[in-house]
């Protein structure tokens, strides 16, 4: 059965994909993760009107890594895993640390206050 995450399409997917990998040694495609990347910047410049899309990320030894974007909201992905039970229940516990890990990094690339 194939478990669903929600995260935003930048470093929260940056580090989720890492994450995986690295738990699990599992190699995704990450041509297809720039492309998600990619059309993400050029939905956000206004380049192409959203609509929605899907990504493989990986579909080889018994486990299907993929994404979804809603056409409502282009900023965000569906990490979606189908796999090894293992595999499928760390999914939470690795997109939590991805988002706690994003928000340090992007806070720590704002310029400071020039009060």
């Amino acid at each position: 059965m194939a478990v669903r995450e929600l995260l935003t399409l930048g470093t929260e997917l940056r580090l989720a994909a890492l994450g995986i990998e690295c738990a699990h040694g599992v190699g995704l495609l990450h041509e297809e993760l720039q492309r998600a990347l990619d059309e993400a910047r050029a939905d956000a410049a206004g380049l192409f009107s959203a609509s929605a899309k899907s990504y493989t990320f990986r579909d080889a030894g018994g486990i299907r890594v993929a994404g979804e974007v809603d056409e409502h909201e282009p900023g965000d992905i569906w990490l979606v895993v189908d796999g090894p039970k293992k595999i499928e229940e760390d999914l939470a516990r690795i997109v939590g640390l991805a988002k706690t890990y994003a928000r340090q990094l992007d806070s720590d690339q704002q310029p400071p206050d020039a009060s």
